[in-house]
């Protein structure tokens, strides 16, 4: 009488599920990294929209936000919300952008015009790990220079 193979062997089964865990390791992986783009073109766009409007604040008031005031979250020296309420209340801005996709502030250096230290006015996000000033930072630039005085 002969037996006949109706089962797969315990290696088999291991080979099986080795190729199926590489396989799902790949794809996690992708996800990850799909979903941080994502975020960092979620940031890039709230921060065009940012730059926009301070851009046209700053045709009606001659500086921007805070009118009389040099805002350097990064430094510590004024809010983030106190920048987007300026943007708000003149109507230059249509919804609040109170945090980037990582919720958290954004920073914003205000160099332009007036400012002790003149140069590139700037929105940043600290990006995935939320330290500011390492490589996963992502910024834009409002302002090179002093444009035009008030």
């Amino acid at each position: 009488m002969q037996s006949s193979k109706n089962a797969f062997t315990l290696i088999e089964l291991l080979v099986v599920i080795v190729i199926i865990s590489i396989l799902v390791a790949i794809g996690i992986g992708n996800y990850i990294s799909a979903a941080d783009d994502s975020k960092y073109a979620a940031a890039e766009a709230d921060m065009t929209s940012l730059k926009k409007a301070m851009l046209e604040y700053k045709v009606f008031h001659g500086e921007l936000p805070l009118i009389g005031s040099e805002v350097d979250t990064v430094a510590g020296s004024g809010t983030w919300a106190s920048v987007i309420d300026a943007l708000i209340a003149s109507g230059d801005l249509g919804e609040r952008i109170d945090a980037d996709p990582w919720g958290r502030s954004y920073y914003y250096q205000d160099h332009d015009c007036g400012a002790s230290v003149a140069g590139q006015s700037l929105i940043i996000t600290a990006g995935k790990d939320g330290v500011i000033g390492n490589a996963d930072d992502f910024s834009l630039v409002v302002t090179d220079a002093c444009l035009f005085a008030p």
